[in-house]
């Protein structure tokens, strides 16, 4: 079986605080625009949505979890990624999570064309 990511949805990972760093761009930003660029850098779900473009940091083994997904991992697979990025990363909650945001899409199975689209 493997889940399908809502086609807005994607993760970007970078040596750099991108996340800081947009926030502090955005118009009604309020508040110390400094950024510091040693702060560490950030694993993000960039998604598109009816109020707009939303960032969400994620820890490295959701982070993980979602990017084998999108490259297409069968379930079992993706899950090991998660594991092996952080062996605390919780499944049961990533997939609540993810499922009541609307990132995932869609189950697939293996033997089947067809995706069933999820809801919450």
């Amino acid at each position: 079986m493997r889940l399908r990511l809502e086609p807005s949805c994607r993760l970007i990972t970078s040596d750099f605080p991108i996340l800081r760093i947009w926030q502090v761009n955005q118009r009604d930003y309020e508040g110390e625009c400094a950024v510091a660029f040693d702060q560490g850098g950030d694993t993000l779900l960039v998604r598109r949505g009816s109020s707009g473009i939303s960032l969400e940091r994620v820890e490295p083994g959701e982070y993980g979890w979602l990017a084998a997904l999108a490259a297409g991992a069968a379930l079992g697979t993706a899950l090991e990624a998660g594991q092996s990025a952080d062996a605390s990363f919780d499944f049961a909650v990533a997939l609540r999570t993810h499922v009541a945001a609307g990132t995932i899409a869609a189950v697939v199975a293996d033997d089947a064309d067809d995706a069933v689209p999820v809801s919450d």
